[in-house]
């Protein structure tokens, strides 16, 4: 650049080459293009009306809403997956022809190159019948109902139908002339068989009819039994007919059969040529397959080209029992056991009643026993019948009953103002409590069951309550008595303390304690008598403790479990009583020892002077002589 250039100058000069070269840099710049909204496939390309489209394509919006278009109608909307669409709609109706089908991106207003279907006339036939398992009798007439889709636009069709019965006799129809298509391509019509069809169309034959819409274009068929459905369920009712028993006073057999066994069997006369008769399926019948057969009685008899016979099925169904057990106060009664018993008297079913005493089966529909009981003693037996599907309720009372209970104590004698309490057998949950009147008696009325009785009072010599006794009783029956026996009450208790010759211990210190919890409580501390004996009356038993002291020192402790009037022997093997008055063993010996030592020691010194006199004697008769 020339240095010459003045500032002014130098500023113009770059900013036209910044200009010139700006051009150059976009050359090499990447390219962003719109991606146009398309669709890349459709399947199928034809079909009738009512075929399920599927549309793949995209557009140009990310995750953005797509419309979709067949003949200008809107038929599906959605989201994109980024950019990509991938949905289903189904061709309403339009006359026979080829169609335009677009995807619209909503945000960018833009809609794909159309892609063609080419909608294809359809013809359809359909008997209505009843719903399964129901099924049209012999003698039933039926609609028959027939529709074109796809059809030329603004047109009537006559449709030409035909019936060939079970015998392949045909029967047929041409005066049906469907609705105007008009711009749907849609008409339909129908008719009613067999009294809108050819001569001599009937229903009077067990099995399979044939229908045809011009011969091919669309076939279906009907079914004609001799019961009023294919399955039954127990507790329903079969009902059955047969028609074109035209033979003057004509009776018939009507024969019920499982397994080659007639469980039913009827002659029945035909009223105007028809047969009707029911059977009431028993709530123990069997499940499986049975046949019914119509068979002539009478001669002549209508003989038909094909036989009246049909098979159906008993079939199992459910019902909802709903059982609740409740005590005469209407409370509910809790983990009672609820058994049901099917007509065999086989168990097939058992549950404990909840908190709020429902016991809920699903159980198969029949005739069922309902056995209720407490600790599996037996107080209601009900014979119930579940029809199918039902939800049938039982209220079943527990019976109260009298408990008559009479305490007693150790010496069965009758024991008042003592406290009776009863609780439920599987739990600390507190029933009724009182206390036994002056003959020692107390009364409970309560539901049947198992229960824990306790016999309980309150001890000022030990300052605690005491249990006296505890035990079960199993209430089944009214006015049932209970004698409690308190064997630990009122006891009378002497101890006797002998030494290690089994001679009585006097001015011996017995301490007597009984264990209340975990703890030893004093209850009397006592000075044997001459004869060695301490004596206790009216106490309770219990668990006790012995303590026996002598000259101020633990002579020996015994422990022992008190629950009858008794007396025990205390025996002190390291004493031994000595004009009265008590010595340890090992005194005593010390004194034997040095009495021993004494004597034998006096005996020596005697020896000795017998034998120095002895001596002396000999000596001087010596002398003598």
């Amino acid at each position: 650049m020339n240095r010459n250039l003045s500032k002014k100058d130098k500023i113009a000069t770059t900013f036209i080459a910044f200009l010139l070269i700006t051009p150059l840099f976009a050359l090499f710049l990447p390219q962003t293009t719109a991606t146009p909204t398309t669709i890349t496939k459709i399947t199928p390309t034809s079909g009738p009306v009512g075929t399920t489209i599927r549309i793949i394509g995209e557009i140009d919006t990310p995750n953005g809403t797509y419309t979709i278009y067949f003949d200008g109608e809107e038929v599906k909307n959605g989201t994109a997956i980024e950019k990509a669409v991938n949905d289903k709609f189904v061709v309403p109706h339009r006359p026979e022809g080829s169609y335009n089908v677009t995807l619209y991106d909503s945000s960018t207003k833009t809609f794909s190159t159309p892609v063609s279907f080419a909608v294809q006339a359809a013809y359809y036939i359909k008997a209505v019948v009843p719903p399964s398992p129901g099924q049209l009798q012999e003698g039933d007439s039926l609609k028959i109902w027939v529709n074109v889709t796809g059809g030329a636009e603004n047109t009537r069709y006559l449709a030409n139908l035909t019936v060939t019965d079970p015998s392949g006799t045909v029967y047929y129809s041409d005066t049906l002339l469907l609705t105007n298509t008009t711009n749907t391509g849609h008409g339909w019509g129908n008719i009613t068989y067999p009294t809108d069809f050819s001569l001599g169309a009937h229903t009077n034959y067990t099995g399979t009819y044939e229908i045809a819409f011009n011969k091919t274009l669309a076939t279906e068929n009907f079914s004609i039994g001799l019961t009023n459905a294919t399955e039954y369920n127990r507790f329903q009712t079969v009902n059955i007919k047969a028609t074109n028993y035209t033979q003057p006073n004509e009776h018939v057999w009507v024969n019920i059969t499982f397994a080659g066994k007639t469980i039913f069997s009827e002659n029945v006369s035909a009223t105007s040529g028809i047969i009707e008769s029911s059977w009431e399926i028993p709530a123990n019948a069997s499940y499986g397959t049975y046949e019914v057969t119509i068979t002539n009685s009478t001669t002549p008899g209508t003989i038909k080209p094909v036989t009246d016979t049909q098979t159906f099925k008993v079939v199992k169904a459910f019902a909802t029992l709903q059982t609740r057990i409740q005590d005469i106060n209407e409370q509910p009664v809790i983990d009672a056991i609820v058994e049901a018993y099917d007509s065999q008297m086989d168990k097939v079913a058992n549950k404990y009643t909840n908190r709020d005493g429902w016991a809920n089966f699903s159980l198969e529909a029949g005739s069922y026993t309902i056995k209720a009981l407490r600790y599996n003693f037996l107080f209601n037996e009900t014979f119930i019948e579940l029809p199918p599907l039902s939800k049938v309720n039982v209220t079943i009372t527990c019976p109260t009953y009298t408990m008559l209970i009479h305490v007693v104590d150790s010496q069965k004698l009758s024991l008042q103002n003592v406290q009776v309490t009863v609780y439920e057998w599987n739990g600390s949950v507190l029933v009724q409590s009182g206390y036994t009147d002056n003959q020692g008696n107390i009364n409970f009325s309560i539901k049947l069951g198992r229960y824990k009785v306790k016999v309980h009072n309150y001890s000022t010599m030990l300052n605690s309550e005491v249990n006296l006794n505890e035990t079960m009783v199993n209430l089944i029956q009214n006015n049932l008595p209970v004698t409690i026996h308190c064997k630990i009450f009122n006891i009378n208790f002497s101890i006797k303390t002998i030494d290690y010759f089994g001679q009585s211990i006097p001015n011996a210190i017995v301490k007597i304690e009984r264990k209340v919890g975990q703890e030893w409580v004093k209850i009397d501390e006592s000075q044997t008598k001459s004869n060695g004996l301490v004596s206790l009356n009216n106490i309770i038993g219990g668990d006790y403790q012995i303590s026996v002291y002598l000259k101020g020192k633990l002579a020996g402790i015994k422990q022992l479990y008190l629950d009858e009037s008794k007396q025990i022997l205390f025996k002190i093997n390291n004493y031994a009583v000595i004009g009265g008055y008590p010595l340890e063993i090992t005194q005593l010996i010390t004194y034997l020892s040095i009495a021993l030592i004494v004597a034998a020691f006096s005996i020596a010194l005697t020896h000795r002077r017998l034998l120095q006199k002895f001596l002396k004697k000999k000596s001087e008769e010596q002398k003598s002589l």
